[in-house]
Formats: C-alpha cells, sequence, structure tokens
C-alpha cells in the first residue's frame, strides 16, 4: 500500500527521504496463500489484492527502503507444525 501511495502522491525527497517500515511484508507474505488455501481467505479482506500475494515488485519511489524486521519465527506458523 505504501509504494502505491507514494506512486499516486509523490513526495519530494527533500521532505520525505527516508521509509521504514517495521516488520512490513514488502514482498508479500506468504502465510496469505496459506491462509486462504485452508479456507480462511475472507479474513483477510481486500489486502491480498494491495500487496499482500507474494509478488516481485521493485522499491521505484526516490526515497531511500529501510525495513525493521527480525529473525524470530513468530507469528502463525507456531500453530501449525506444517511450517516449522
Amino acid at each position: 500500500m505504501l509504494k502505491q501511495y507514494l506512486k499516486q502522491r509523490p513526495v519530494p525527497v527533500e521532505t520525505v527521504p527516508h521509509v521504514v517500515t517495521l516488520g512490513s511484508p514488502l514482498q508479500g507474505a506468504s502465510i496469505a496463500m496459506k491462509i486462504q488455501e485452508i479456507g480462511f481467505g475472507a479474513m483477510l479482506g481486500n489486502s491480498p489484492e494491495h500487496g499482500l500475494n507474494a509478488h516481485s515488485d521493485k522499491w521505484e519511489a526516490p526515497q531511500k527502503l529501510g525495513s525493521l524486521a527480525g529473525t524470530t519465527p513468530l507469528g502463525f506458523s507456531l500453530f501449525d507444525r506444517r511450517y516449522q
């Protein structure tokens, strides 16, 4: 969504030189497909169409991109042994 926002409403680099995300799925989230496969896709709403499905989009905004994400496997996969 952030990529779409900056594409539709360009912000000068002088005003916003950097974009930093906190654990955002910048290339989609594999869990979205798994949720859809087990029949719970409705709980995702329209988020798969707005970047949650896996994709290979490139960051094209002029701002430098950073992402803070951990390596601890916290999340849905903790509850499903197939993903461990």
